[in-house]
């Protein structure tokens, strides 16, 4: 039986050690191999995603500022990470939004780190919410401010579900409900979501005969105090939100 300090004994023999060396230089010609087409990766994506922007800033007739490197940085080492076409051409509108003269939408520093957490899915229900918000402001006057789409885009559980079903992400819809709850909490934790939760009007009768009976009071006939107190919730965007979300959309899109 081998001691503890023959382990490592017949690797480094005379014999072997060509082929250890051998398997070090395959190893890093692999490697070398792999950074280099994920540079090339990463180039194709850069330049369809600064191409798309240009086309943009071309048709929107505008010279295009200088983005701080604060911004520019992190946008275009995140985005050129991502290969779904939806998310590259968020990047776009971002890279474009950001490069405005006297921009109607200000890009924060925030916004591309916002933009790198987000799954596909999660940014299609991101637009659905915004799109459904939009509609329903009766009178458009542009530009439409970030507050005025936060203010109209608080929606029930109800109305969020019909959002959805009258929408094209009806057809991908949540795998299951701990999806959505996952998504949920991330656009919360992110800023751009605001989850409240309301105690439902129905309720306010056995919230009444429950106190009436701890007080000793005899209460109306119809109040039943052994009912359960229903919760209502309550999804709306941040104003926060609804900037990223319009410094998310291409230049002749936004509201």
């Amino acid at each position: 039986m081998a001691g503890r300090g023959d382990c490592g004994k017949g690797i480094f023999v005379e014999g072997t050690r060509p082929c250890y060396r051998s398997s070090c230089r395959n190893t890093l010609g692999r490697g070398r191999w792999m950074a280099q087409e994920l540079a090339e990766r990463r180039e194709r994506r850069f330049l369809r995603i600064t191409c798309s922007a240009a086309e943009q800033l071309n048709g929107a007739k505008v010279e295009p500022v200088r983005i701080p490197d604060y911004i520019a940085l992190p946008l275009l080492e995140s985005a050129t990470l991502v290969d779904d076409e939806g998310l590259q051409e968020k990047w776009a509108s971002l890279l474009a939004n950001a490069a405005m003269p006297n921009p109607q939408v200000t890009v924060s520093e925030v916004f591309p780190r916002i933009l790198a957490s987000l799954s596909p899915r999660q940014a299609r229900f991101l637009d659905v919410i915004f799109d459904y918000s939009y509609r329903r402001i009766f009178i458009k006057i542009k530009p439409v401010q970030a507050q005025t789409i936060s203010g109209h885009s608080r929606l029930n559980e109800q109305q969020l579900n019909n959002a959805i079903v009258n929408s094209a992400f009806r057809w991908a819809g949540w795998a299951d409900p701990a999806e959505k709850a996952r998504t949920i909490d991330h656009l919360v934790t992110q800023g751009v979501l605001r989850v409240e939760k309301q105690i439902d009007p129905a309720s306010y009768s056995v919230i009444g005969a429950t106190l009436f009976e701890e007080a000793g009071i005899k209460k109306p006939p119809r109040w039943k105090s052994d009912y359960a107190i229903q919760m209502l919730t309550f999804y709306e965007l941040t104003i926060v939100g609804a900037e990223f979300l319009m410094a998310c959309r291409p230049i002749e899109r936004r509201p």
